[in-house]
């Protein structure tokens, strides 16, 4: 048997361990997402590092008529060079390697880059003049996460006036990265007072802006997580979703509304040794998973068997509350811990419907991080 499966294999006979996608799950999912942000008059721009196959985000661009966001610059290579002709990148670029690469990029299509500062601002505009080429900035706002971002209200009108200064850097909007709220808040009452908080923040931001005579073409604001708290008012024009695709075991814990049956993305595993009769390994570890412990991977065959830890490439499965009892040999599947992590450390991901081999998708970003 080839080490890569065939269209139309069944999925009992895939080598393991393989990222499996199941078809009619995504699509589904890209669906109701679709018709939640026609439904609140919102644009949707998926975030696509969640999957990082240019098919898949081709097949988002068509349904939402839009463009990517993506996080890093070699992931907006490899898209662009794919056909994607409107990206939003979310990091900065600040070194001239990276933002000669930049230019280039923004020569082929349409490109928005996020800054914060003027540092990174200053840098930019260099490289515009360099190359002679002009180019889309955001100004992401810093509403509670406290990563990167430049401060609400005055602070950021005020980058805002200076990129509107600059000849070649089109002013293009504000963004927020507002997840935090999603993992930091413990209850329904909290998550909505938090979103609020960020909602006002961006507000005033816009306001002090157009207060100087500025545009603001476009505000974006909202992941998988909370992206329908930011529609609830008209200050954010477009949402930005990235896991809603596939969903993963971290959105089960964290979002009541995405159950088991909403995640595409799963491991398929062997059982390899049963040491005890509660203690079972499987051919997958950290090397297939990722080393990412925000939540445990989640079996789908039997919810009580426990992943309870794991090395490079080999998973411990607690089984002493389980109903089935796996031997050596049998097949398990688990739904991804993390999926943007998982994602990362794959070269193809194997598409499944009706229990059989329906796509083989190659992952040409895998492990890009520059």
């Amino acid at each position: 048997m080839s080490q890569w499966p065939g269209l139309g294999d069944v999925k009992e006979d895939i080598q393991t361990p393989s990222l499996l996608l199941y078809e009619e799950i995504l699509e589904e999912n890209m669906q109701s997402y679709f018709r939640f942000a026609r439904a609140r008059g919102v644009s949707l721009r998926p975030h696509v590092k969640s999957h990082r196959i240019p098919e898949l985000a081709q097949k988002q661009v068509k349904q939402a008529e839009s463009g990517i966001m993506v996080q890093k610059l070699s992931l907006a290579e490899t898209m662009v060079r794919h056909g994607l002709d409107d990206i939003v990148i979310v990091c900065p670029v600040v070194t001239q390697s990276k933002l000669d690469r930049l230019m280039w990029l923004a020569e082929q299509a349409t490109i928005s880059i996020v800054v914060d500062g003027y540092e990174n601002t200053q840098a930019l505009e260099e490289a515009t003049e360099g190359h002679n080429q002009d180019i889309n900035a955001l100004i992401e706002v810093n509403v509670g996460a406290d990563r990167t971002g430049s401060e609400p209200g005055q602070e950021t009108a005020e980058l805002g006036e200076y990129i509107n200064s600059t000849e070649l850097i089109k002013f293009s909007g504000v963004l927020a990265y507002d997840n935090h709220i999603l993992y930091e808040s413990s209850s329904q009452e909290e998550f909505c007072a938090m979103a609020d908080e960020v909602l006002s923040k961006l507000k005033s931001t816009v306001d002090e802006i157009k207060r100087r005579d500025i545009e603001v073409p476009n505000v974006l604001a909202g992941t998988s997580g909370t992206s329908r708290q930011m529609c609830k008012e008209s200050v954010v024009t477009e949402i930005n979703p990235g896991r809603y695709l596939l969903n993963d075991a971290s959105f089960i814990k964290h979002i009541d509304r995405v159950q088991k049956e909403d995640c595409a993305a799963r491991i398929l595993t062997t059982v390899i040794s049963k040491p005890t009769s509660e203690r079972v390994i499987i051919d997958a570890g950290a090397k297939t998973f990722s080393w990412m412990h925000h939540d445990q991977p989640v079996c789908v065959n039997d919810e009580e068997l426990e992943y309870v830890d794991f090395s490079s490439e080999h998973g411990i499965i607690d089984t002493s509350d389980a109903q089935i009892d796996p031997c050596v040999g049998d097949q398990l599947e688990f739904i991804v811990g993390n999926i943007d992590a998982t994602i990362n450390l794959h070269s193809q991901a194997i598409g499944i419907r009706d229990g059989v081999v329906s796509s083989v998708w190659s992952i040409p970003t895998e492990g890009q991080c520059r």
